[in-house]
């Protein structure tokens, strides 16, 4: 990577492109966040948590087994970074604008050309414009996409292209970025698709020396935590629960969900490879024994029973696929030898990128600020917060990130986190009795005969409900209570 850079400032067009599209990556997520968009879920618990110094079984009604820091080496980050003075706003920017950069930078500098990695995401945001939302949550996984670019670029490589890494750089860089993933985000298993694609492509060998760095970088990863034992099984035992959880696709999160999205990039790609075919640059029955092809068509399987093998795994693959392949085309595409003609392009897709990725339609990032954390100190909610101790119940996670983001040292805990599956049995079934009756008053019941006069039921609608009574704490959120009996 450094003698990339070096080639970048011995190069004045590379230098130019680096920069120009430099510039427009780290302009995007802070335009968005000038919108008043803020993620809604994980960054907002994770930055909350860093604040405190409570555990989760503090904050959250959770079993016992899994009490545990399964994002050890994020928290510790974001710690670190507030003793040096960023209060909750500056790491919750930090989150989204900090890891967005950090995939994004990863790509610029291991694709062949910027502009062939801006245009690569340009077109993945046309064609799959989830990934545009994935990429500015601020969430560790994102850390595992920009290691994952860099073990694409050295290990699933043809065997006859030159290396700038020498075999022992390559084992050591990948055993370190894989154990600060681990460490930092957890999720260890997934790891294991990339050598499993590389033997579908029969590249058996290079297979094994990946496996060889990805086996003790997981052991190393879950050391760095300090809970090794704990860390594992939150990881092996929490991650089958909640994939062998008996309940309906659509009662889950979002990205746990199956279901197939556009194929669009199908016909982009096979556009690409006629054409590359046509120069004689390459057969398409390539593409067969092409280890990243076959990570996109094995995640995007994977993708069709749960979405974040697609979203996580199977885009980014996507994503540097395209960047290698637009490289390809552009060395063989003689109008680019023209340098207007390769200048305007470049200027041509820094800013049609800025527009795909920034544009405010149908209110799509400006529209958060409208639902926020309920403000208990305004004095008509004086007498309604959660007391010392108590439990707020919702059947929505929606409730916790806002408020635990809001209200990090609070005296009061969650019945419902942001996973569901961790929660007590008994809760856990009232829970999917709520979401499978589509929130009927009557399965909130329960719940209610639980409630203490601490506890409070947080929801965005006012039920009927015996005993409860209510107020509206903001534009979508409904605080109830224990009725006070009259004397």
């Amino acid at each position: 990577m450094l003698t990339r850079l070096a080639n970048f400032f011995a190069s004045k067009e590379a230098l130019f492109a680096l920069i120009l599209f430099s510039a427009v990556l780290i302009y995007i997520p802070f335009k968005i966040m000038s919108y008043g968009w803020a993620p809604s879920d994980d960054a907002l618990r994770h930055v909350a948590f860093s604040l405190s110094e409570r555990s989760w079984g503090d904050i959250v009604v959770i079993k016992p087994e899994f009490n545990t820091d399964h994002n050890a080496g994020w928290h510790s980050v974001l710690r670190y970074l507030h003793k040096l003075g960023l209060d909750k706003a500056d790491l919750l920017t930090f989150s989204v604008a900090g890891l967005f950069l950090l995939v994004n930078f990863a790509g610029l500098l291991l694709a062949p050309y910027p502009a062939a990695w801006a245009t690569a995401l340009m077109i993945v945001v046309l064609t799959e414009p989830a990934f545009l939302y994935r990429l500015l949550l601020g969430r560790p996984y994102l850390v595992g996409i920009a290691c994952s670019l860099f073990l694409f670029k050295t290990w699933f490589a043809r065997p006859d292209a030159p290396s700038r890494l020498k075999p022992a750089g390559k084992y050591l860089l990948s055993l370190i970025f894989i154990s600060l993933t681990v460490w930092v985000h957890g999720s260890w298993y997934l790891f294991f698709l990339l050598p499993f694609s590389l033997i579908l492509a029969g590249r058996v060998k290079p297979a094994l020396g990946l496996l060889f760095c990805i086996i003790p970088a997981v052991l190393i990863g879950a050391w760095l935590t300090g809970d090794f034992s704990g860390f594992l099984y939150f990881h092996t035992v929490a991650t089958a629960k909640i994939f062998t959880e008996d309940i309906l696709n659509w009662m889950k999160v979002t990205e746990f969900k199956s279901g197939i999205d556009s194929i669009q990039w199908v016909y982009i790609a096979g556009l690409m490879l006629l054409y590359l075919a046509f120069k004689k640059k390459s057969n398409i029955s390539e593409i067969f024994s092409d280890p990243l092809f076959l990570m996109v068509l094995l995640c995007r399987m994977l993708g069709i029973m749960t979405e974040r093998f697609w979203s996580d795994w199977g885009i980014p693959a996507l994503l540097f696929w395209f960047a290698l392949r637009l490289s390809e085309i552009s060395s063989l595409t003689r109008a680019l030898e023209n340098k207007r003609v390769k200048y305007g392009l470049a200027l041509f897709a820094a800013v049609t990128t800025v527009f795909i990725f920034t544009h405010d339609s149908n209110a799509r990032f400006s529209s958060y600020v409208l639902n926020p954390a309920i403000d208990f100190s305004q004095k008509n909610l004086k007498d309604w917060a959660p007391g010392k101790g108590g439990i707020v119940y919702s059947n929505t996670e929606s409730v916790f990130y806002k408020h635990f983001y809001e209200y990090p040292d609070a005296g009061w805990k969650y019945i419902l986190g942001f996973e569901s599956a961790l929660m007590p049995d008994e809760d856990r079934a009232i829970r999917r009795q709520i979401s499978y009756n589509q929130a009927s008053p009557i399965e909130f019941v329960p719940w209610v005969k639980k409630m203490r006069p601490e506890d409070r039921l947080i929801l965005y609608f006012c039920p009927n409900l015996d005993e409860i009574e209510w107020v509206r704490g903001s534009r979508f959120l409904w605080i109830g209570r224990r009725a006070k009996i009259k004397k």
